[in-house]
């Protein structure tokens, strides 16, 4: 039998003998083996930047992940923290923390406005660009705050990936 072209979904032609039973077998396994396919999901570690790790202060918290679903929906999970014993950061300044690989990166930049550590004051900011790149920006110096104050989540932030 001929397939579709995006799913594979099998058919019959005029030209084949008329077997409705079979016909329509084949046709709802090729539905159900497409419908597993689009239905999947992968999942990755987030590639953090070199000052960057998976915050481990205090209690176990997740490794920074995304999860692609079928549709393209991208959602993020995890706790950023840092790799040192304190940290510094300028007000107002964009500090590359992560890198998306393509296929997950938005179609546009996007803005959100993440938990972090009441510590770490000021508004934060996380900056999900297209070309793959993670910014985080806080609307207030912070002078070497300890390790364990220093949080961003990445919980429930989504977007669709290009």
């Amino acid at each position: 039998m001929p397939t579709t072209t995006t799913y594979g979904i099998s058919y019959p032609t005029g030209t084949q003998a008329p077997n409705v039973p079979l016909a329509m077998q084949a046709t709802a396994d090729s539905v159900e083996a497409a419908l597993v396919t689009i239905q999947s999901s992968t999942s990755s570690n987030v590639a953090l930047g070199g000052l960057y790790n998976q915050y481990t202060s205090a209690g176990s918290y997740g490794v920074p992940r995304y999860t692609k679903a079928f549709n393209k929906t991208i959602t993020t999970t995890g706790m950023i923290g840092t790799t040192g014993t304190t940290i510094t950061m300028t007000g107002g300044q964009q500090y590359l923390i992560a890198t998306l690989p393509v296929g997950v990166r938005p179609a546009y930049d996007i803005i959100l406005q993440p938990k972090t550590a009441t510590a770490m004051g000021g508004v934060p900011t996380l900056y999900i660009r297209a070309n793959g790149d993670v910014h985080y920006e806080n609307s207030t110096t912070f002078t070497s705050l300890a390790k364990g104050s220093f949080w961003i989540s990445l919980d429930n932030i989504s977007w669709t990936a290009l």
